[in-house]
């Protein structure tokens, strides 16, 4: 089995049919669909037993509520394929993205795969920006995140089975950016990566999303838990192997800030911010002014965290 595309389902009975028809309409020999329904409450279930039932290389697993880690694990879990896709069941595959994939993996045996994608949004269909990102030839992402920057979702990219299985790769249960952990553990490692120019992915915009709903402790603690992956990955392969690394953690130190001012639970904000780690160690490249911020964080956390609240305060 050449390629197994997982697919969690939850509630998308709006989406899943044009999803699972990009895949259908290019699918080839050697792909397998995975479909893990998590606890769906809408017709989700039956339209996915629609399609299982019409098509053999598509597989349906059941699981209780547990969340979108959970269904990638469980559909991980189950994968036969060389590779691994992670597709959100309200998104779809551009026109030969599978064809195009199948050849360049064939031609070059990668690790990671990386690509661009289309942001589109979700009522009107209207294109609100297109990532791609410069090719590259292969490389470890170490030296790629030293100098380039990409987003890091998953489901641009496709990984090697056993590169995740080898390094115990998996999702945490967090209830947003689950895939940021996911990546930033996955890129830390030395392997076979490559980026490149093909944009084969359209990501719906919804207003629903979990990014976009109202902030709770669960959000926040989300946060925490990258801040802290970062701090883990930064101390366990050092400062020249952890540029993304480094990066990532003063841009969701900044999220938490602004999470915990939404908030509004002064003790848990004191609770919250007087425990995770201020120190974001400089880069070569940084800027002057990010440099200065970051000094300020490590040595004044408190005044950093006022002085943002201030000026998050003036642009409401």
């Amino acid at each position: 089995m050449f390629l197994s595309i997982i697919i969690p389902v939850y509630n998308v009975e709006l989406y899943i049919e044009e999803c699972l028809n990009s895949i259908v309409k290019q699918w080839q020999e050697g792909i397998e669909v995975i479909l893990v329904n998590d606890g769906s409450t809408d017709e989700s279930l039956n339209l996915c037993k629609e399609f299982a039932s019409k098509y053999s290389y598509i597989k349906l697993l059941n699981q209780v509520n547990s969340g979108v880690s959970a269904a990638r694990n469980k559909g991980l879990a189950e994968a036969v394929g060389e590779y691994i896709w992670f597709v959100d069941s309200d998104d779809y595959l551009m026109q030969d993205a599978l064809k195009i994939i199948e050849d360049i993996l064939k031609r070059d045996a990668l690790d990671i795969l990386r690509f661009g994608f289309e942001l589109f949004e979700d009522k009107s269909n209207k294109l609100l920006q297109i990532y791609s990102y410069a090719p590259t030839k292969i490389l470890s992402p170490i030296d790629y995140f030293k100098k380039e920057e990409l987003l890091i979702q998953p489901w641009a990219g496709i990984y090697n089975r056993v590169f995740l299985k080898e390094n115990k790769l998996n999702f945490y249960k967090i209830t947003i950016c689950e895939d940021v952990c996911f990546n930033l553990e996955a890129y830390s490692f030395p392997s076979r990566f490559q980026v490149v120019d093909h944009v084969l992915y359209r990501y719906r915009a919804r207003e629903n999303s979990a990014l976009r709903s109202a902030v709770d402790k669960n959000k926040v603690e989300s946060v925490v838990k990258i801040i802290t992956t970062c701090d883990s990955l930064i101390e366990k392969n050092g400062l020249k192997k952890s540029v993304l690394q480094v990066k990532k953690k003063y841009d969701y130190i900044v999220l938490l800030i602004d999470f915990l001012i939404e908030l509004k639970d002064t003790d848990y904000e004191k609770q919250i911010w007087g425990n995770i780690s201020y120190h974001v160690p400089l880069l070569k490249n940084d800027p002057k002014g990010l440099k200065v911020y970051k000094l300020v964080l490590r040595f004044f956390p408190n005044f950093f965290f006022y002085n943002r609240k201030r000026s998050k305060q003036k642009m409401n």
